[in-house]
Formats: C-alpha cells, structure tokens, sequence
C-alpha cells in the first residue's frame, strides 16, 4: 500500500495536506520488502502498514506526519494493493519489490468483453480468500475494514482491458458500455455481499453511500465521456442514496457535464483543476 498521511495542521478555509509516500521511496530508505509473500500474510500486511505509519512519525513527526504508536487498520482490501477488481477479473497480478502491486491487463477481443460477466462469488478464489483473512483479522485485531479499493468503472475497465478498452469506446460504444455496466453490478454485490458482511456498521445496506475516482476520465475526450461512459456514471448514481465522484487530473472541460448530471451527489477534483472555474460545481452538495 501507499500510506497516505494527513497532516493535522490545517486553518480553518484551507484544506488539509494528505502527504503519500510511495513503496519505491519506503523500500529505497528503509528496504521495506513488497514482494509476493509479504502479501500472503493479513496480518504481516496489518503490521507492515502500522510500521511505515511509526518510521513516517520518526523522520517527520515534527511536521505531524506518521504516528508514534500507531494502531492497527486492517483491511480485506490490501491483498492486490489497488488492484482488488483486476485480480477479481482473472487478470494477473504482479509483485515488485519495490514497488505496489499491478496487474497485466487482459489480451481479450472485443467479443470476449462482450459476454463479460459478474463473477460468480461462491467458486471466486479472491472472494474466498477475502473471507477468509477478514476473519483472521477479526481474530487478531477483533475488527476489520471491510473497505474494498474498487475504483469506478472506467478504472477497471481501463486496468483490465488496457488499450483495447479506450478503443472500445470509439468503435463498439455498446460494449465499452456493457463492460462498465458488469464491473459496477459486481462493485454493488461487493458492497452488498462481502463488505456488509464484513463490517455491517460502515457498510449499512439502508441508504447505500457509494463513491469512486474517474482517474482515467482525461483520457478520454468530454464527447466520448458524455455519450459513452457518463451513461453508466448516471445509471449508478440512481441506485444510490449519496453519491460522491472524484475526478483526477484537469477537470475544467467536464465541468457541465458531471455537474448537471450528479443527483444526490457530491463531486471534487483534482489540484490540476482551474479552480474558479470547477468551485461552483466542487462546492456544491446535490440534494
């Protein structure tokens, strides 16, 4: 994982700092392993992460980074790092040393994207490994997060499909689309069947709060957003009682589209932004 610390020192107005280390940094000034079998085990992954939180406190704790005596925060969603729904996918996943996780994004046709479907969670090997070490970590810490870094669809298509994805998007639409509608029907039975489960008090079925990054959305352009990928946007947004979208990177030439279109939603966005010209619509709470 990728600690990112927030700093407390913030005024009122301004918003706070969250400073992220990378593991090429922790592995380059500490030799902090990040190869497969430090991976394997949930509770080495918990204590790694309280470790980097208290070495953070010992090189900056002037400037209120880190943790002196950290606690734990273990999570069912570390195994891949960020790559959870890739590896929930069949895609590979990699293991630097001194590096997060990655996965190697599928070689599929367009035809193969086309009969995507949900995964079936009873025989998944990655769902049934999530079960299992959230009740290790259960044993161990007498909680744990049921948290999963699932990114939005466009994410996972991205990361699952590569390049062939963005094609997707300019020559078979329908199927970029159908491919975007299985991953957010399979982030919903996650929330639903393994994180409400898991931690029913942060994930109440009652009033789902759902949220995710369009990190990719930039790479796409503001017409291939709106007709092909805001559909889909939209269409979770309606399944859900709040709401909330990120968008990385410039986001001043998809301001009318997310912000007309985000009901019972909230929506912020990268430092990249102009920012005059995002505030009315980064500032705004859609009831």
């Amino acid at each position: 994982m990728k600690p990112t610390i927030h700093s407390p020192h913030s005024e009122p107005g301004i918003a706070p700092v969250a400073v992220t280390f990378s593991p090429t940094w922790f592995h380059h000034h500490y030799g902090v392993d990040y190869s497969e079998q430090t991976w394997r085990d949930p509770i080495g992954r918990a204590e790694r992460n309280r470790e980097l939180a208290r070495i953070t406190f010992e090189r900056f704790g002037d400037v209120g980074l880190g943790s002196q005596d950290p606690g734990a925060a273990p999570s069912i969603s570390d195994p891949y790092g960020n790559y959870f729904m890739p590896a929930l996918f069949g895609c590979q996943i990699v293991y630097p040393e001194d590096q997060a996780p990655a996965n190697l994004p599928s070689d599929a046709s367009f035809e193969d994207m086309a009969r995507l479907q949900v995964p079936d969670f009873d025989t998944s090997p990655v769902i049934q490994r999530a079960l299992s070490e959230a009740q290790a970590l259960k044993d161990k810490y007498g909680f744990c997060s049921g948290g999963i870094c699932t990114g939005s669809p466009i994410n996972v298509a991205v990361n699952v499909y590569g390049e062939q994805f963005l094609a997707s998007c300019a020559l078979e639409p329908e199927i970029a689309q159908h491919v975007m509608r299985v991953i957010a029907e399979t982030e919903f039975r996650l929330y639903r069947e393994v994180s409400a489960l898991i931690d029913p008090e942060h994930f109440p079925l009652d009033g789902m709060v759902f949220g995710y990054g369009n990190c990719p959305a930039v790479m796409f352009s503001p017409r291939v957003y709106r007709q092909v990928i805001l559909p889909v946007d939209k269409w979770v947004r309606s399944r859900v009682a709040q709401f909330h979208l990120h968008h990385c990177g410039v986001f001043d030439d998809y301001i009318e589209s997310t912000g007309s279109s985000t009901p019972r939603a909230s929506t912020s966005a990268a430092a990249a932004t102009t920012a005059p010209s995002a505030r009315p619509f980064l500032t705004r709470r859609f009831p």
